[in-house]
């Protein structure tokens, strides 16, 4: 079983991590300003991204067994993780895409391994 989670884990990362490395400009900047309306209020709340962007942490959090997530995943909204993952990707840019920022943000804050 530990193993599995394990494998379970690696899968997911690579795939998150590695699914969308070229991303499209265009979804790299729907997150972008998405994650700007959330955290600044201002803009344009896009009603697509703000689905897949709040889909995100619960299929992280599905794929995880309880005692491999953080303390702070299990107690917290999903405004409050999606906000939080938002202002992380913002201030954190790095060279794979806005989108995958995004989603190291979410799970750095889920996973507790």
């Amino acid at each position: 079983m530990k193993t599995q989670v394990k494998i379970l884990i690696t899968l997911l990362s690579t795939v998150l991590l590695t699914a969308s490395v070229n991303a499209d400009a265009k979804i790299d900047d729907g997150y972008k300003k998405q994650c700007k309306y959330v955290v600044y209020g201002k803009g344009n709340d896009s009603s697509y991204y703000a689905e897949v962007m709040a889909g995100i942490p619960e299929e992280i959090r599905a794929s995880l067994s309880a005692k491999d997530t953080t303390a702070f995943s299990k107690h917290t909204t999903r405004t409050t993780m999606q906000l939080k993952a938002c202002k992380y990707a913002l201030h954190h840019i790095s060279l794979d895409g806005f989108e995958n920022d995004y989603k190291m943000a979410v799970q750095k804050l889920i996973t507790s391994k």
